[in-house]
């Protein structure tokens, strides 16, 4: 064999020589790329940042400190003798005193100067003052002569030579009830209105004499007067008396026991409540409202009580229902806001300002010796009268006294409920109403609606994908893909219209077969898959599902038939004899079927929330190499067992990203959840019944939330709390997707 003289080094590819003009170029390129890269990922994390900060500082005011300062000091002006109240305008300018003979003097609290005296029908000494709401005061003489007095302050502005506004404050008295002398009375207290007239008279003995006087106009001008009388004659003696202004209530202090009568009717009062207090009651006061009633005790303590229906039907009983903050000593007075529920008391020490529904502790006033005190009728202001003649006025600020840590996220006992609960309502027609702003419910409304969306969307989806990726007919898979895909383009109002307008009521009326469905069609499915695989013939791989489409029509159509035959024997009612499942639900479990409830929800934002989690998935799976499934099924492995435990397992943490992204999807939804689940803010995870989600609350409240008020602050606190819901949420998911990647990374 000749030798081969031919060098190998001949043959041999020279490399190839990269233009490094070329090089230089791509490397640029690439730096562009990354630096734009960076640019808009810093740029997102500071807009989503911006987007923080600007919902956290609206919020943020809701717990802001109470800010409280000193406006006045000074002497009583020479003209007041021996004041035995005091009081104060709104605007915290104009003051008055109340002396020992009844008469109002006035004083400018800027200046500290007298102003004027305006004189009461009075003309003895002044044996007992009883406030009687918002610059309104039951005054008693000696004689026995009794007056109910409102003091009323009419703002005015004037335009002066220079064009500007100068505001002055006049003030008058109105006379609302004049009662003649009596003698041998300790207490006495009016009420009622234009039409009725109450008077409740305590004797000296113990017990009480009521009076009404009521006057009727008929159609033709003439005025019937009608006078009744009655008596409570087994009550000791009260040290502190109080009456509601609609004069039904009349409530007393013996001692440490509280008492409640009936005067609704003043011929035949009733007694409803003894209650033992535990210390000696010194002060009794309504909140603003009349429902709830102050009392202060001597132990420092100040408390409000209210009647409680225990049982539906039942007497209302006198309950404990808020604890303030505690005094250091007896309590001499309580006073009440009139447009809120603060409430103001006062020690010779001491003033503490307490919001009761929050029991939040707003503002400590110090005082040696305070003597008497009262609210601004706005609630932002007080006054003290010191027992050296010394007056002294604050200013406070507390915008959101009604909101704290256990109004929002705690039970609370509201007025006129028997127990404390978890409520929103956050308006009302009422001045007196408390708004009700826990976010528990809306909070579990938001994770209702999501949690029903993806136990509908996942299994689907995911065995959808499954199916898909790992046994379809391509060409059939390219054409079911993308219309899948296309579903995640329907806007979600067209979603939750037709479930709100069209699949409700579809499902209301067929709950029972829907539910039957659940064990039908499962049943049905396995029954013919092992049929078919014992005696049927052989089909197409990829195209089994075309089989089967006709058996989940039938098992449909089954369910359907036998549903309606269900409901009509077994589901009969007194008033429904062929069926009815919401009345039988109703009566039998006492649990109400809502046509908007979360089943319905389940299909709808299921709807919405399946096409991403099956693109996604879908994709994880296509995405397993190929390589894996071949080496399954050549180690003799079906196609089932190398989908289920080979490709499944590989394409997990893709699988769960696609679920995350789909929760993220469903918790952040609007439209759906605020047209189709009922819009009802109730607790539990009750199928038969609606929700109210955060985000559908706020799309639902702040067109007519009042800016920068409580009621809107606290609505950008729900969003910032499904923000960071949100995000706790998917750190977690990520956190969970790394772990998965790191384990099955090696596949």
């Amino acid at each position: 064999m000749p030798a081969d003289d031919t060098n190998p080094s001949d043959s041999v590819t020279p490399p190839t020589v990269v233009n490094p003009k070329f090089l230089r170029r791509v490397r640029r390129k690439d730096r562009i790329a990354k630096a734009v890269i960076h640019f808009f990922g810093m740029g997102i994390i500071l807009v989503v940042l911006l987007i923080v900060f600007i919902i956290g500082s609206i919020s943020l005011p809701l717990f802001a400190p109470v800010k409280s300062a000193e406006l006045a000091n000074f002497k009583l002006p020479a003209e007041i003798e021996n004041p035995v109240a005091v009081g104060i305008d709104e605007y915290l300018e104009t003051a008055f005193a109340i002396d020992n003979t009844g008469d109002f003097v006035f004083f400018d609290t800027l200046k500290g100067t007298y102003i004027d005296t305006v004189e009461t029908p009075g003309d003895q000494t002044l044996r007992r003052v009883t406030p009687a709401g918002q610059d309104r005061f039951h005054l008693l003489w000696e004689d026995g002569a009794a007056a109910t007095i409102a003091v009323k302050f009419t703002p005015s502005f004037v335009q002066d030579e220079e064009g500007n506004q100068i505001r002055t404050i006049e003030h008058r008295l109105a006379t609302e009830q004049r009662w003649p002398a009596k003698k041998a009375i300790t207490h006495t207290l009016s009420a009622g209105n234009s039409e009725t007239k109450i008077r409740v008279d305590q004797r000296e003995g113990g017990g009480f004499d009521l009076y009404s006087l009521s006057e009727e106009e008929d159609f033709l001008g003439n005025v019937e007067k009608t006078e009744k009388s009655g008596s409570i004659t087994n009550a000791p003696v009260m040290s502190q008396v109080l009456v509601s202004r609609d004069g039904k209530a009349l409530y007393g202090a013996n001692g440490s026991d509280l008492y409640r009568f009936n005067i609704s009717n003043v011929s035949a009062p009733k007694q409803m409540d003894k209650l033992g207090h535990g210390h000696e009651i010194t002060a009794l006061a309504f909140v603003n409202g009349e429902v709830s009633v102050v009392v202060a005790d001597a132990d420092g303590g100040v408390s409000t009580y209210m009647p409680v229906e225990i049982e539906p039907g039942s007497p209302r009983q006198l309950q404990l229902i808020h604890r303030l903050r505690k005094h250091g000593g007896s309590v001499d007075g309580v006073f009440t806001a009139t447009r809120n529920k603060t409430i103001l008391s006062y020690t010779d020490t001491g003033i503490h300002a307490d919001y009761m529904t929050s029991e939040r502790e707003l503002a400590t006033f110090p005082g040696e010796g305070v003597a008497a005190a009262s609210l601004a009728p706005r609630g932002d202001g007080l006054i003290a009268l010191l027992g050296d003649g010394t007056i002294r006025t604050w200013s406070f600020t507390c915008k959101h006294p009604e909101v704290n840590t256990k109004t929002l996220f705690g039970k609370v006992h509201y007025e006129n409920y028997a127990e404390p609960v978890y409520e929103w309502q956050s308006s009302s027609g009422d001045n007196s109403h408390e708004p009700k702003l826990s976010l528990i419910p809306l909070i579990s409304g938001t994770l209702k609606a999501t949690l029903f969306a993806m136990l509908f969307s996942i299994p689907i989806a995911i065995l959808a994908a499954l199916y898909s990726s790992q046994f379809m007919n391509p060409k059939w898979r390219n054409t079911i893909k993308p219309s899948v895909e296309i579903m995640a383009a329907v806007p979600s109002v067209v979603v939750g219209f037709l479930a709100a307008y069209w699949l409700a009521p579809i499902l209301y009326n067929n709950m029972v077969s829907f539910f039957l469905s659940l064990v039908v069609l499962p049943i049905v499915l396995i029954t013919v898959v092992l049929l078919w695989r014992k005696f049927g013939p052989r089909t197409t791989p990829g195209k089994e599902f075309l089989v089967l489409l006709p058996v989940v029509i039938i098992g449909a159509a089954l369910s359907f038939g036998v549903g309606s035959l269900i409901e009509s024997v077994f589901m009969t009612t007194e008033y429904y004899p062929r069926g009815n499942f919401a009345q039988w639900l109703n009566d039998v479990f006492s649990t109400p079927l809502d046509q908007r409830n979360a089943i319905l929800i389940a299909f709808a934002l299921g709807f919405a929330v399946m096409p991403i989690i099956f693109t996604l998935a879908d994709d994880a799976l296509s995405s397993v190499p190929r390589g894996l499934s071949a080496a399954s099924l050549a180690l003799g492995a079906d196609r089932w067992q190398t989908a289920w435990k080979v490709v499944l397992p590989s394409a997990s943490p893709g699988i769960f990203a696609a679920v995350m992204i789909g929760f993220g999807r469903a918790i952040g939804e609007t439209m759906i959840v605020l047209m189709a689940a009922g819009n009802v803010p109730v607790l539990g995870f009750n199928p038969f019944n609606g929700m109210r989600t955060m985000s559908a609350n706020i799309a639902t409240e702040m067109p007519e939330a009042a800016v920068n008020s409580t009621h809107y602050r606290v609505l950008f606190l729900s969003a910032v709390l499904l923000f960071g819901l949100t995000f706790l949420i998917n750190t977690v998911a990520e956190v969970v997707r790394m772990r998965l990647r790191k384990k099955y990374g090696n596949y």
